[in-house]
């Protein structure tokens, strides 16, 4: 009965608390990959890092988020680590991984979440840096394996804005390529947490080499074959007989 009346209590204290609040909260979170990376939390570029804000860390390719709290998981209520892999456009070649990193509360219904950017060069940074994911650098060699194979979809990076999670869309996976949905409240338990998840990444625009028009395709012709007919002038001027060789005597 001790249990039953905890969380009837509970339940009574949210049903108080949510006449006086609006609607459930929620978490946008947007990384910015530009010269020098950027996150915005909820539309709002963060400048200010360390403990106490929304952002940990961050580098020019690198950032770490405080750990948000779902108070009552109702879905997605896995743990572990689950990521996303960006890649350069129509290659191997990794460009950007987003993970998160869900862990259970000390109640054992709710669960923290962290998320992590890393964008090339700096790629697994944070399995050698605070606070260290063991546990890194096997999913992302598991996650691209399974792309490159098609056995998950593989994803490229755009340049323009890409949602990885929201009500609607999940692209994080779990090392055997399973989806590995981000937690998720019931109101009105999302008042008291942070709420549900929206998860965007904008990379650098991919690179497009130059083609050259007409004219300038004209042009290379042209100087390739004055090269060509130089060198056959100059191989026969080499060949053409010369006058018997005068020596003084």
């Amino acid at each position: 009965m001790g249990t039953f009346w905890r969380w009837f209590k509970i339940g009574v204290f949210v049903l108080a608390f949510t006449s006086f609040t609006g609607p459930a909260n929620a978490v946008t979170i947007e990384f910015l990959d530009s010269a020098a990376l950027q996150v915005k939390i909820n539309g709002v570029n963060q400048t200010q890092v360390g403990g106490g804000h929304d952002v940990l860390s961050l580098t020019d390719e690198t950032a770490r988020t405080r750990e948000f709290v779902t108070v009552l998981c109702s879905s997605g209520c896995g743990f572990g680590l689950s990521g996303v892999v960006l890649f350069e456009p129509g290659t191997s070649e990794v460009s950007d991984f987003v993970i998160a990193s869900v862990t259970v509360s000390g109640s054992l219904v709710g669960r923290f979440t962290q998320i992590f950017f890393e964008s090339d060069p700096d790629i697994l940074f944070f399995a050698n840096h605070e606070p260290g994911l063991n546990q890194e650098a096997a999913l992302l060699n598991q996650l691209t394996r399974l792309a490159l194979t098609g056995q998950i979809p593989k994803i490229d990076e755009t340049g323009e804005e890409q949602v990885l999670f929201d009500a609607n869309t999940n692209l994080f996976r779990d090392g055997t390529g399973a989806l590995g949905p981000l937690p998720s409240d019931t109101f009105p338990f999302s008042l008291l947490g942070d709420g549900d998840f929206t998860i965007k990444v904008t990379s650098d625009k991919p690179e497009v080499k130059d083609i050259p028009g007409p004219t300038t395709a004209l042009l290379i012709l042209t100087g390739i074959l004055g090269l060509s007919w130089f060198g056959r002038r100059h191989r026969v001027g080499d060949r053409s007989p010369r006058g018997p060789r005068v020596t003084s005597g």
